[in-house]
């Protein structure tokens, strides 16, 4: 029995030794397979997402789902609270952000971020998190990037904010971002993407979008559902521009 153990504890030092001598790419590899992914991605000017969405701060926060599409230059994102505690849609663009609630209430702002904190209470850099959630750096800025020994980006630091990669899966050939973690005090985004899309056929709605109902005021391609309801958790903030 001990000659077992004996045997059983050699075997697992010496896979841990075998870890430790595994080759780890270099700090010039890990940026140059950065620089040939962010080129890569560069091609595919539509793309869509579905998944998980938390945002919190030190006073509130709120989880739900998210569908994400875009589309030469422009962005759709579908934001659905569980429990039928609202539902909203984020259009954004170069001309602007426009916000709509499953009431068919609509707002608008200059950009993205702005609007959802004055409406919502959230802090989500939209513009930022439109690379960060590809696993780019945004263009011509400053960022500090730690890769994992894979070559990937593991803690990027930029404009203030830390976002970290947890987890990975693969589309279209590439390495895309399954968890992410996007902080900067008191500010924590959590992110988790079960499906991506990458190129032609991204503007098709992901099988997990919401079902249109009777009471749905969605008239886009993201359908909010019969069970989504008024409130957010949060509490409104100071009024944006209201449109009709």
């Amino acid at each position: 029995m001990i000659g077992a153990f004996r045997l059983l504890l050699f075997a697992c030092v010496a896979l841990l030794g075998a870890c430790a001598t595994l080759p780890r790419i270099s700090p010039d590899d890990a940026e140059a397979l950065q620089r040939w992914h962010e080129e890569q991605l560069a091609h595919f000017e539509d793309w869509r997402l579905s998944g998980k969405i938390s945002v919190r701060d030190d006073q509130d926060n709120f989880s739900g789902r998210l569908h994400w599409r875009t589309s030469s230059g422009s962005y759709e994102m579908l934001i659905v609270a569980p429990m039928g505690r609202g539902s909203w849609r984020l259009e954004g663009s170069a001309a602007g952000a426009v916000l709509t609630d499953e009431k068919q209430q609509v707002w608008r702002g200059e950009d993205a971020e702005t609007l959802l904190f004055q409406r919502l209470g959230w802090h989500v850099p939209v513009d930022d998190l439109v690379y960060w959630i590809r696993a780019m750096r945004v263009p011509d800025r400053v960022a500090e990037v730690e890769f994992d020994a894979w070559g990937r980006m593991g803690r990027l630091r930029e404009a203030g904010w830390t976002v970290t990669y947890q987890a990975w899966q693969e589309s279209a050939g590439l390495q895309m971002p399954r968890k992410m973690v996007a902080a900067s005090d008191p500010y924590r985004l959590k992110l988790v993407i079960n499906e991506w899309a990458l190129g032609a056929g991204s503007e098709a709605e992901p099988e997990d979008a919401p079902e249109p109902g009777p009471e749905s005021g969605f008239d886009s391609g993201f359908e909010a559902g019969p069970e989504n309801g008024p409130g957010n958790g949060f509490g409104p903030g100071p009024e944006a521009e209201k449109g009709g």
